[in-house]
């Protein structure tokens, strides 16, 4: 093989060469250039972000601030309804249990129960109006039951000299603290039918139990 094939073989060899790098280099261009526009929006996606979660942190702070007012507000008013409240039982007595009993023994109210006009509100607050004109101190007490379509119930609260004690005016019937309890079927205590009567919450204005 003479001199002028061989440098004709390695040129074409270079050519070949130069080709390849060409096309790897043209591959690579376009693997950068994809790779630059992926970055490109991995930075609008976290740009994005930042901004989503400096909206929300703003949101955080705002609702902080919301829930120190009313913080602020429900203390104040708890205030206001304390004072209230020894302002009106001050004009009144706690009853011995003797004096419970007895009222409530010869306590009645023969309105008939209507949902709108005369539901257990009214009968609760018709009971403590009248053990006030007796001299002694009640309050309403809300029962909450298992399952909301139950919903809630007044009956009134009154502490004696044993201890806490609850009246049902509807049913004229009264129970301890002890008896009337978180986990407590109402229904086993008065006569009532309804389909969830477990109790999950006590509230009245000697306390809350849950």
């Amino acid at each position: 093989m003479g001199s002028t094939q061989i440098f004709i073989i390695i040129i074409a060899a270079l050519v070949i060469t130069g080709t390849i790098a060409i096309v790897h280099a043209s591959k690579d261009s376009k693997e950068i250039a994809s790779l630059k526009l992926q970055m490109a929006k991995s930075d609008e996606d976290i740009s994005s972000a930042n901004a989503a979660i400096s909206h929300k942190a703003n949101q955080i702070i705002q609702l902080e601030k919301n829930n120190t007012a009313l913080n602020n507000n429900l203390s104040n008013m708890t205030s206001a309804y304390y004072n209230l409240l020894n302002i009106y039982k001050g004009s009144v007595t706690e009853p011995t249990l003797k004096q419970f009993k007895n009222f409530a023994d010869n306590y009645h109210d023969n309105t008939a129960y209507n949902e709108n006009n005369y539901n257990c509100v009214e009968f609760v607050n018709s009971f403590i109006k009248k053990f006030k004109s007796a001299g002694y101190f009640g309050c309403n007490a809300v029962l909450t039951f298992n399952n909301s379509l139950s919903g809630e119930h007044d009956i009134v609260a009154v502490q004696t000299s044993d201890g806490l004690y609850y009246f049902e005016p509807q049913d004229e019937t009264y129970f301890s603290s002890s008896k009337l309890d978180i986990g407590t079927d109402y229904c086993n205590l008065i006569d009532c039918d309804w389909n969830a009567s477990y109790i999950t919450k006590i509230s009245s204005c000697f306390g809350e139990k849950h």
